[in-house]
């Protein structure tokens, strides 16, 4: 028995996921709203979702470029690991703080909106979102070209 919901055209599937996971989204930004009027642990959550989105963007990327499994996650595992490699000896010496911002998380930085600097926020924010829909679409282009012998 399954449901009529995944027997129908994969392109409506993808829409009706999409529609759940943006009607979820604002649900939840309203929730966390009501019990924080100042709005400041909304953004700060949805930061970290668009940080994630676009982490979750270089794995599923790597995972459509490359045939093999072990590449995938060679490359998929490796580069955020990398970047955390980074951001970790950016910390580490004054001298090496150049290095920390070639890193993805140095777009992560909670401190300035904590700080109410809003505009980098926001910025850096853009820069996350545009490059999590960059590195989808391109997923999705590229799945749509392959041959799966399945």
């Amino acid at each position: 028995m399954s449901l009529p919901l995944f027997n129908s055209n994969i392109k409506n599937n993808r829409m009706i996921w999409i529609i759940m996971l943006v009607v979820y989204s604002f649900y939840f930004s309203i929730m966390i709203s009501m019990y924080d009027p100042e709005g400041l642990k909304a953004l700060l959550n949805l930061y970290a979702i668009v940080h994630y989105f676009t982490l979750g963007g270089i794995g599923f990327f790597a995972s459509a470029i490359v045939h093999e499994a072990k590449h995938s996650l060679a490359i998929g595992i490796g580069l955020p690991i990398a970047f955390l490699v980074l951001e970790m000896l950016g910390n580490s010496d004054p001298d090496l703080s150049w290095i920390g911002n070639l890193s993805l998380f140095a777009l992560f930085d909670p401190q300035k909106l904590i700080d109410g600097n809003t505009g980098l926020v926001a910025l850096s924010m853009a820069g996350l979102f545009v490059l999590a829909a960059l590195l989808y679409g391109l997923c999705i282009s590229w799945f749509n070209r392959r041959d799966l012998h399945i």
